[in-house]
């Protein structure tokens, strides 16, 4: 038990209220020599101590403003909540509910800290914590949260327990679905159509070529010094390329049925224009996502016509964690321009069969 010299420890008639209120004000003063956690022991108050301490002084500040408007001292102030029969209205009289601070981090997010009424289930509903603290679901979302609770008796002594509340918020991204992704590929048309060109090494009973293409991460960047050699998307353009080249020059003189490109997991470093996977961790990427989001589609497309020289080509995308979204649309935007850029009439085996889907996901896309 903490022991208190006597002037701080509770006088007789003293009501609770305004004992609390004394020790605050002691504490505040500098004329106790308890630390928090002391002090909560003291009066029997349960919580995190930092939000308590908060909460402590507010109370404390609007109790002096109120004191000063009134012109009254501490114990004329006391004397009139007894005498008035109002001693239950003293916590609705300090009103802590209404008292909010809001900063701005170093890391662009926001911490709000409010009292707001809740119950222990609306504690764990982010948009129900979101709203109390005055922002819009939509637009926010929680990065952390902590709570302590302070009950309160209100009016008709109706008990009410309201949270010390500590919310930290960040703006969410703009987000696109793989639906939103097809939505907006139904009306995209690339203009530039060519003449339809016959498989020069084709034959129905020739052999399958297999091309597998696991974790490009275009974009990736890195510096010699640091990572033994360097790499950007130039310089997966050029390998990528010379590969490719390669393989067909070592298949001169064979003849294929079909032909299958299989990119196997996170084509692109990165999802966004933040430069971060799809769970949101940072890669150091080379220059702008629409720039390495360009580079790489041309690349894929030039890689296709190549390989449909050749024989029909059947392109597989199985999708990655660092593009879990803008990797399909990569791969959506390859489909659409192949399509687009050939005659409709074009016979099935020169057109080959194009497909997309994830495991376990969004099943098969066949044109």
């Amino acid at each position: 038990m903490v022991q208190v010299d006597l002037e701080f420890q509770r006088k007789p008639n003293e009501l609770l209220s305004e004992y609390e209120m004394r020790i605050w004000e002691a504490k505040y003063d500098k004329d106790i020599e308890l630390d928090w956690s002391e002090i909560m022991e003291l009066l029997g108050h349960t919580g995190y101590i930092d939000d308590y301490r908060k909460s402590a002084r507010l109370r404390v500040d609007y109790f002096r403003k109120m004191l000063a408007e009134a012109g009254m001292t501490a114990s004329e102030f006391w004397q009139t909540l007894i005498k008035n029969n109002a001693v239950h209205n003293f916590p609705e009289m300090i009103d802590i509910s209404n008292k909010e601070a809001i900063s701005k981090n170093a890391d662009g997010t926001f911490t709000s800290e409010k009292i707001i009424p809740a119950n222990k289930d609306e504690l764990m509903d982010d948009i129900y914590l979101l709203k109390q603290h005055g922002y819009d679901p939509a637009v926010w979302k929680v990065k952390s949260s902590k709570h302590s609770w302070w009950n309160v008796q209100k009016k008709g002594g109706e008990e009410k327990t309201f949270y010390a509340s500590k919310l930290t918020v960040e703006k969410k991204q703009a987000e696109w679905s793989v639906e939103d992704v097809d939505a907006y590929f139904e009306t995209k048309q690339f203009k530039n159509a060519k003449e339809l060109t016959v498989p020069t090494n084709y034959d129905s009973d020739g052999e399958i070529l297999e091309i597998d293409l696991p974790d490009l991460h275009a974009g990736l960047y890195a510096w010699r010094h640091e990572a033994t050699e360097d790499y950007d998307i130039h310089i997966m353009r050029s390998n990528f390329l010379k590969c490719f080249n390669d393989i067909i020059e070592r298949c001169n003189g064979r003849k294929f049925k079909k032909i299958i490109f299989a990119t196997l997991g996170d084509l692109l470093h990165a999802d966004n224009d933040n430069q971060t996977t799809a769970k949101g961790i940072f890669q150091q990427i080379d220059g702008r996502i629409a720039k390495v989001f360009d580079i790489t589609l041309d690349m894929l497309i030039d890689a296709v016509e190549l390989l449909g020289n050749y024989a029909p080509t059947q392109v597989v995308y199985v999708a990655g964690n660092h593009d879990r979204t803008l990797g399909y649309t990569l791969i959506k935007a390859l489909e659409k321009a192949l399509l687009d850029m050939y005659l409709n009439e074009m016979e099935p085996v020169q057109k080959g069969i194009f497909r997309a889907f994830e495991k376990g996901g969004w099943g098969v896309k066949e044109q």
